[in-house]
């Protein structure tokens, strides 16, 4: 939708290429915003793991999130204050039983926003040990929070937005959920994975 709105150029390579699209505009022209913020009334913090791989297309998925999020003026590595009272941190999950490639060993001296994780080769596996680890943090957070590199976040309306819903919630709420749900075709127990989708064998 967002291509659409701004006529930006198809491009091949399905959902990671329209990212790089995108993310390549952004860059261009950073003070473009998806549409208009709101003031949230209560401060949010919040940890973002974001569920990635040391191969590609993983490495370039990273590579077109963190563009995309620098032309709103986040660094990755720190802390960012997105709006007056709300904080975004943001990590990459990666499997710490997998040994680190020289090129990701680069991406973390450059970057230095990677976590590796153990017993996280599956997706449900780097959620599972991502939640562990947000119980070790030595800073507050109201929420934790999980995606994928291939997903495009705008962070002022997030933030925005999960303020608003605990605000409207009386404090607290449980979770949120954004984007669309892909059913599997089924799950296997043991390798903690699912098979295909709802529209493949």
């Amino acid at each position: 939708a967002a291509l659409r709105r701004y006529n930006l150029p198809a491009s091949e390579g399905g959902k990671g290429g329209e990212l790089a699209a995108l993310s390549a505009f952004l860059a261009a022209n950073p003070k473009v915003m998806l549409g208009e913020r709101r003031t949230a009334p209560t401060p949010f913090s919040v940890m973002l793991y974001v569920l990635s791989m040391d191969k590609e297309p993983f490495q370039q998925n990273r590579i077109n999130q963190r563009t995309t999020l620098h032309a709103f003026g986040i660094v990755t590595a720190r802390p960012f204050e997105v709006a007056p009272g709300h904080v975004l941190r943001l990590r990459y999950v990666l499997d710490a039983t997998v040994p680190r490639s020289d090129a990701v060993q680069r991406e973390l001296d450059l970057y230095g926003d990677l976590l590796w994780l153990p017993d996280s080769h599956t997706c449900l596996g780097k959620v599972l040990v991502a939640i562990r680890h947000s119980t070790t943090l030595s800073f507050p957070v109201d929420a934790i929070a999980f995606t994928d590199d291939d997903a495009f976040i705008h962070p002022g309306r997030f933030l925005d937005q999960l303020a608003e819903a605990k605000h409207a919630a009386g404090g607290s709420f449980d979770y949120a959920y954004y984007g669309h749900l892909s059913w599997a075709s089924c799950w296997d127990a043991k390798r903690q994975r699912h098979w295909g989708y709802g529209n493949h064998p």
